[in-house]
């Protein structure tokens, strides 16, 4: 499936006192890299919730390789493995230039308004 790229700067408010991003921060990354893929494909959260669709993350496995720091240029690669019904299974890594800082594996069920799991939408199921 398709890979999709957004671009990171590690900034001053994601860095602990030695500099590094603090662990929680890449998974601020990675929701954000998901917001923007779905951005580009002409949708957004706020308009998805309006329709009644929210998505709740049910499995986040994650590795930490590399620390980032401070002003690095990094890029996610976001990348969905796997689609069932209900949920969707995303790989997403954490470049700066050729390192991989971290990678995670993430499973995000699409639910209703209630937090009830349901199919995903024609419309999301062919573009992701």
């Amino acid at each position: 499936m398709t890979i999709c790229e957004c671009s990171i700067h590690v900034e001053f408010e994601d860095v602990d006192s030695f500099g590094m991003v603090h662990h929680p921060n890449y998974l601020k990354y990675f929701e954000r890299a998901r917001s923007e893929s779905l951005r580009r494909r002409g949708h957004s959260f706020t308009q998805l919730r309006e329709q009644g669709i929210i998505f709740a993350i049910a499995k986040v496995e994650i590795a930490y390789m590399i620390p980032g720091k401070l002003d690095d240029e990094c890029v996610v690669r976001t990348q969905c493995l796997k689609q069932r019904m209900a949920s969707l299974h995303y790989h997403q890594q954490l470049y700066r230039e050729n390192e991989c800082l971290c990678e995670a594996d993430i499973l995000m069920v699409c639910t209703d308004l209630n937090l009830t799991p349901r199919r995903w939408p024609q419309f999301l199921r062919n573009i992701i």
